[in-house]
């Protein structure tokens, strides 16, 4: 379990939220003093879950759970897919977007991999920052 894709912790502020996890289950950790709380074990259903679904019904609740799969898929695949098509199956793409492509990429010292990783690089550093 410790090289998951997944986070195995869940962490939140909202007393409700820790209350349904305690109701489902789940174990909290709650500190005297401390706004938060940690919750676990947690799962890709628990990480897709946002506090509000429980006030609202269920078809807006299950809505928001696929959309915010399609989102973390999305997030998932995008970026090896687009690196893969523009820097190794450059015959797939089609001729004026390749050439809108080759004049953007003109004078960039870094190639598209590498300016990718750092890209994500930067988000998670970016999302780590707003953490703290």
């Amino acid at each position: 379990y410790s090289f998951t894709l997944f986070p195995l912790l869940d962490y939140s502020g909202r007393p409700d939220y820790v209350a349904d996890c305690l109701v489902h289950g789940r174990f909290a950790v709650i500190v005297d003093g401390a706004p938060n709380a940690i919750i676990g074990p947690a799962n890709l259903t628990l990480l897709l879950k946002s506090p509000e679904d429980a006030y609202f019904p269920f078809y807006y609740s299950t809505l928001g759970m696929i959309l915010r799969f399609i989102g973390l898929v999305t997030s998932l695949f995008l970026p090896g897919f687009w690196i893969a098509l523009s820097s190794y199956n450059v015959e797939q793409i089609p001729y004026p977007l390749l050439a809108t492509i080759s004049m953007s990429r003109i004078g960039l010292p870094i190639p598209g991999p590498i300016e990718a990783i750092l890209m994500i690089g930067m988000f998670e550093l970016f999302r780590e920052a707003g953490e703290r």
